[in-house]
């Protein structure tokens, strides 16, 4: 299996589980690749994460932008279902170091609900939040998320 890179958004780190094991995993040009085997009949789980460099979706706006697309064509055995998120809190953690928006620094920052309400716009509809985390739950030939869906967050670039 392999996770392409998106040539906009370098991946900077990329880990790989089998059943909340770690795996090996190698980069070969931009793209990283793992091995999973499994018995005939076994259910597998294969959770990864990495962290990409993103950069201005539009400077002059300052809107920044995460997007991916994910889909259930080419694995065999196929799959059933994809779980994706998108962890919000380091962005949070950022914020309430250097509040920003013009505000004074004698008022308290943004609670994290006020935060994600103000900030950012999430595509598509469908996602769900646990605790600061965005994600959705994909299952193959699902109405609203299928195959080669397109997950975005955009967001107000209060940092520069």
């Amino acid at each position: 299996m392999s996770h392409a890179e998106v040539p906009q958004y370098p991946t900077m780190a990329f880990r790989v589980w089998r059943n909340h094991r770690p795996i090996p995993s190698r980069k070969l040009g931009s793209d990283d690749y793992f091995t999973v085997s499994a018995s005939s009949g076994e259910k597998v789980r294969i959770s990864y994460e990495y962290v990409e460099q993103v950069l201005p979706a539009d400077p002059a706006a300052k809107i920044d932008v995460f997007e991916d697309t994910w889909g259930f064509t080419g694995f065999r055995p196929p799959l059933e279902e994809l779980q994706v998120a998108v962890d919000l809190g380091p962005m949070y953690a950022d914020y309430r170091a250097f509040p920003a928006f013009g505000r004074n620094p004698a008022i308290p920052a943004y609670s994290y609900e006020e935060f994600f309400l103000r900030i950012f716009r999430v595509f598509p509809p469908g996602y769900r939040m646990r605790g600061r985390e965005v994600w959705w739950r994909i299952h193959n030939g699902a109405p609203h998320l299928t195959s080669a869906s397109r997950l975005r967050i955009e967001w107000r670039a209060w940092y520069r």
